[in-house]
């Protein structure tokens, strides 16, 4: 009896997510892969002679701003990479904290699915994460999230274009979506003629992505692009939506992340 009793509970130990045994050696980050955005204006926004749906964005028409210089990563944060801020802690502690608030009594606390089946690819981008995940996430690379507007220019460039790659509609060989037949994230970086003018990829497609609404709303987070599951009209360029806050436990199931930092030096940049 005692014997089997030991050999259940070491069974129901092994499937928990034991952050103890991880403790004793530091997990490695993942090894930066980000490309580099210059200074200078860009067109926001967009309009229908843009090939833009403007309901669809909360950006309004066009219009010029200014940003410092930044990177961004040049692929959405990976499913490798998130499981190895779940061992070093990060990422298991912002699940915690949001399935901790009061609204959340009694509900069971999730993880993103690709956490419970080990069967998804180290290379699939990470989706179903919260906003607070993304930022402790972000944070412990040592980045944080781009804000809305360094996001559009890193997906546009400067030429008010609708897509990252110009102005012809979404296709197989440019992006996982509905339309382009591709319904579930696929690999990423798997559609590179979907490039960014600056080498960003999946920008559209895959997975939705975190955002901080701007440089002076740190509590709020917007979504950014268009996931594989989505049609035409939703993948349109800015696809920037409503803003939640920070904590927002809710999570979109082809929600995920990419991370930014600002580049030694660049001046500040003004709202």
């Amino acid at each position: 009896m005692t014997r089997r009793y030991f050999f259940a509970l070491g069974v129901v130990l092994g499937a928990c997510h034991d952050r103890s045994s991880t403790s004793a050696a530091p997990v490695p980050r993942p090894v930066d892969d980000m490309v580099r955005i210059p200074a200078g204006p860009f067109t926001s926004g967009c309009d229908a002679a843009q090939g833009c749906d403007a309901r669809m964005t909360t950006l309004g028409p066009p219009q010029v701003r200014t940003l410092a210089a930044f990177e961004i990563d040049r692929l959405e944060v990976s499913v490798g990479d998130y499981r190895a801020c779940w061992r070093a802690g990060p990422c298991a502690t912002a699940n915690d904290v949001i399935w901790a608030r009061p609204e959340n009594s009694g509900v069971v606390g999730h993880w993103p699915p690709a956490l419970n089946n080990l069967d998804i690819p180290d290379d699939q981008p990470i989706v179903a994460v919260s906003a607070l995940e993304a930022q402790y996430y972000c944070a412990w690379v040592g980045k944080r999230l781009p804000t809305a507007l360094e996001w559009e220019k890193a997906a546009r460039g400067t030429d008010g274009r609708p897509y990252p790659w110009g102005w012809a509609p979404p296709t197989r060989e440019r992006t996982s979506t509905a339309l382009a037949y591709h319904q579930f994230p696929l690999p990423r970086g798997f559609h590179p003629l979907g490039a960014s003018p600056y080498g960003a990829l999946d920008m559209i497609g895959n997975a939705t992505e975190w955002v901080a609404a701007d440089v002076g709303a740190p509590d709020h987070v917007l979504v950014a692009g268009g996931e594989a599951a989505q049609v035409a009209e939703l993948n349109m360029l800015p696809a920037i939506n409503e803003a939640r806050s920070a904590v927002h436990r809710g999570v979109g199931s082809y929600t995920g992340v990419r991370c930014a930092r600002a580049v030694a030096g660049a001046a500040p940049t003004t709202p």
